[in-house]
C-alpha cells in the first residue's frame, strides 16, 4: 500500500467526523451562510462534504488525481446551476485542504493530499466553460435524434415509440438506431441535467422511455441462439446507470454474440458466479462514477484469483476510464471502450 492509499484508508474511517468538522468550520468562517440557509443548509453541506471526501478517497486509492479534478469541475457546474457563486467550491475545497493538513503530519501524507486537492482547487476558481450539445449534426439521423429528444422532453412516449419504429420500418438498421439516436440522445439528456435544464424526474422519464423503446426492438435484436461468442455484462454494486451497458450488450447480440446482461447494481460475487455459469469469454463491466471503481476492482480481483477463469477477458467502460485510460492497466483489466460502437470492435479483437 502506497502513501496515497494509506491516507485514503484513514480518510475512509473518519469520513463522518471530517464532514462534520468541515461544515462547522465553514459556517463559522461564513456566518452569512448560517443566516441564509440555517440548519437545513448544514445538513445539505454535510452531505456534499461526504461526497467530496468519497470521491477524494476513490481517486487516492487509484493514485489518479485527474479523477478528483474531473469530479470537482463536474460538481462546480451543478453548484453554479443552483445559484451559488462560481468560486464557492474553490473556497470549500480550500477549507477541506486546511482541515486535512491539520490532521496529517507526515510530510509524505501532506504532499499526497495537496497533490490531489491543489489541481482541483485551481481548476474550479474560474467560471465553468460551456458544454457543447451532442446533437449538432446535419444528417437525417441527427435530425431524427433531435426530434426524438424533443418528444421525450414533451413527455410524449407514444410519439417517441412511433418515430423509432417508423424509422426501422423504413429501413434504418437497428445498429444505426442505437448509435445514431439512442446514444447521442442519452448523452444530451445527461448534459441538460448537468446544466440544470432537466430535473431528475425528467431525466429518469426520458431514460425509462428509451429503455422501453429498446425492449420493443428486441425481437429484431435477439434472433439467434447457441452462438460461440459469449459475454456477460454488468454494472457493479452501487452503480444504477445501466442503459449504456445495456446498449453494448444489445449491439453485441446483433453482431453475433450470445450475451447475458445482468443490469444495474449487481453484487460482486454474483457477477463472478454468472461468468462461470455462462462460460463467458468476456466480462464487460461499467463504472459510472469514481467511487464505483472499488467494487469493480473487487470483481476483477475475484475473477483473477480463480484458475478456472484465467482466460476470461475483461472489458471496462465508464467516465473514470475516459478521464484516466491508464486505469485499465492499474486495475488489471484487458481493455476499455469509450462508446458502444468501440465496444463491439474491441470485444471481437479480444477473442483474436
Amino acid at each position: 500500500m502506497n502513501v496515497s492509499q494509506a491516507v485514503a484508508e484513514m480518510l475512509d474511517v473518519r469520513t463522518e467526523a471530517f464532514s462534520e468538522q468541515l461544515v462547522e468550520r465553514y459556517f463559522e468562517l461564513h456566518p452569512e451562510l448560517n443566516r441564509k440557509f440555517g440548519e437545513r443548509g448544514k445538513v445539505k453541506c454535510r452531505e456534499d462534504a461526504r461526497y467530496h471526501l468519497n470521491y477524494l478517497i476513490s481517486a487516492m486509492r487509484t493514485g489518479k488525481p485527474t479523477l478528483f479534478l474531473d469530479y470537482a469541475q463536474w460538481t462546480q457546474q451543478l453548484l453554479v446551476n443552483v445559484g451559488l457563486p462560481f468560486d464557492e467550491l474553490r473556497r470549500y475545497l480550500a477549507q477541506l485542504r486546511t482541515l486535512l493538513l491539520e490532521q496529517f503530519h507526515q510530510q509524505e501524507e501532506r504532499d499526497s493530499i495537496t497533490s490531489f486537492l491543489d489541481p482541483a482547487i485551481s481548476a474550479v476558481g474560474h467560471r465553468p466553460l460551456p458544454q457543447a450539445s451532442h446533437l449538432e449534426g446535419g444528417s437525417e439521423t441527427d435530425r431524427l435524434a433531435a426530434t426524438y429528444l424533443q418528444t421525450l422532453l414533451d413527455g410524449d412516449r407514444t410519439s417517441a415509440v412511433e418515430l423509432v419504429t417508423n424509422a426501422v420500418d423504413d429501413g434504418m438498421p437497428i445498429k444505426t438506431v442505437y448509435l445514431g439516436i439512442f446514444q447521442p440522445v442519452q448523452y444530451e439528456i445527461g448534459r441538460l441535467w448537468h446544466l440544470g435544464e432537466l430535473t431528475v424526474a425528467q431525466e429518469h422519464f426520458c431514460t425509462a422511455v428509451t429503455q422501453w423503446v429498446m425492449s420493443r426492438l428486441y425481437p429484431m435484436v435477439f434472433t439467434h441462439s447457441g452462438r460461440d461468442k459469449r459475454l456477460v455484462a454488468a454494472c457493479v454494486s452501487g452503480d444504477l446507470h445501466e442503459i449504456g451497458l445495456r446498449m453494448v450488450a444489445d449491439l453485441l447480440e446483433l453482431d453475433g454474440w450470445n450475451t447475458c446482461y445482468l443490469g444495474a447494481n449487481v453484487p460482486i460475487r454474483g457477477i463472478v458466479e454468472t461468468v462461470t455459469k455462462e462460460r463467458a469469454q468476456i466480462l464487460a463491466l461499467s463504472a459510472t462514477m469514481g467511487f464505483h471503481l472499488g467494487p469493480l476492482t473487487q470483481v476483477i480481483e475475484l475473477l483473477r484469483e480463480d484458475p478456472a477463469l484465467a482466460n476470461v477477458k475483461i472489458l471496462v467502460g465508464g467516465r473514470p476510464f475516459l478521464i484516466e485510460p491508464s486505469l485499465v492497466q492499474a486495475i488489471n483489466a484487458d481493455a476499455m471502450a469509450s462508446n458502444a460502437e468501440e465496444a463491439i470492435s474491441i470485444a471481437n479483437d479480444l477473442l483474436g
